[in-house]
Parts: structure tokens; sequence; C-alpha cells
């Protein structure tokens, strides 16, 4: 690949995770926010935004980005030092995939445990003697519904991996990228779409944008990370 074309090529794979970053940030932190009030989560949101196979959502595609971006940066540093795009990578799948569990537990709370409880109550209403095996049936419903409800428990600690992961991930960010306002997509995504940018990062959204004026020191900035 010529070497104008491969720049090209990698300040538009910063454009496209900065782009999916913000998006999937917003939306995921609007779920931290439900979630504290109201011990509840919209499971067709995060669905919206993993995607599927062949319509893959932003977060998806943040994270095809992501690697896309430490595969690039290794293969130009090799072994002087780990770029700090090879831990936003990993920050960023590890995010994609505990989302992928936050919509299942969710799912499940939302749809299979009214069901079992319903299904239950109705066991208990028809008396053993009227229906022909209803006692068996009844017991495994009170088998299963233990069983749906410690899955579901683990709702708490899947969104504190996730809080965790995303403030790490926005630190990494800010890493990965100082001195990018030369970048014109990127300057004119944060100029123009600044209450998305804004949202994403949170409490490290004046982090960013001193990171994007910044001169380049990479190596210095991903000493703390280069510890595997």
């Amino acid at each position: 690949m010529p070497r104008l074309l491969r720049a090209a090529v990698v300040d538009r794979l910063y454009y496209l995770l900065l782009r999916d970053f913000c998006e999937s940030m917003s939306q995921i932190s609007n779920q931290f926010r439900r979630y504290r009030l109201t011990s509840d989560i919209c499971w067709p949101i995060l669905e919206d935004l993993l995607g599927r196979q062949r319509n893959r959502g932003p977060l998806w595609q943040m994270k095809d980005t992501a690697h896309h971006l430490s595969r690039y940066h290794s293969a130009q540093n090799g072994n002087a030092f780990t770029h700090p795009a090879v831990f936003l990578d990993l920050a960023i799948g590890a995010i994609f995939h505990e989302t992928v569990r936050l919509k299942e537990i969710a799912y499940m709370g939302a749809v299979y445990l009214p069901a079992a409880h319903a299904w239950l109550s109705n066991c208990e209403i028809d008396a053993p003697e009227k229906k022909p095996k209803a006692d068996i049936v009844l017991n495994s419903g009170k088998r299963i519904l233990p069983i749906l409800e410690a899955a579901f428990s683990s709702l708490p600690d899947i969104m504190r991996n996730l809080e965790n992961l995303t403030k790490e991930a926005r630190e990494l960010m800010c890493l990965i990228y100082q001195g990018k306002n030369a970048n014109t997509m990127v300057a004119a995504m944060v100029r123009d779409q600044a209450l998305l940018v804004e949202r994403a990062f949170g409490p490290q959204y004046r982090q960013f944008l001193s990171a994007l004026a910044e001169a380049k020191n990479l190596r210095a900035c991903s000493a703390r990370y280069n510890r595997i």
C-alpha cells in the first residue's frame, strides 16, 4: 500500500474508532444511569448497539476498528514498545463481550424470569390431583426458578466490570488521540458533535480535548500499560 494512501487509511480508522466509541459509550453510559436509578437495563438498546454478523452495530464495528489499529501499531513498532492501541484493543474487546453478557442477562430478567414466576404460580393453583403429572411439573418449575434467579444475580458484577473497562478505555483513548487534532475528520467530529463526544468521555472529556492538541509522546505515556 502506498505510503500516502496508508496514512489516509489510518486517519480514517482513527475517525471511525472515535465515531463508534462516542456512540457506544454514550449508549452504555445511559444504561449505567438507568441501572443506578431503576436497577433495570434496556436489552433492545444493547441489541442494537451490538448488531449482528451481517449488520454490525457501532460497538461491534468499534471492536473491529480497534483491532485493526492495534495490529497496525504493533507492526509499526515491532518489539520497541507496546503502543496503547494494543491495550485499547483488549479493553474494547472486553467491553464488547461483557455487553453481550449484559444483554443476555437483561433479556433473561425481562422475559424468562417473569414467565417462570407466572407459570409456577399457575402450576401451584392447579391442584396436583386434578392435573396428571402436575406435581412433577411444579417441582421442575421450582428447581428452574432459582437457577434463573442465580444467573440474573450476576448483573451487578457485569455492570461493575463494564464501568471499570469503560474508564480504562477512555484513558487509553486520550493516549492514542494525543496530537490527533491534525486529523481533519477527527477534528471535525469533535467540533460538530461536541455534545456526543462529551457524553461519551464523561469526566475525561476535558482530558481528551487537551490530548488532541498535545505533542505526541506515546512511549512515555504508555509505560503504565506496558506490564503484560
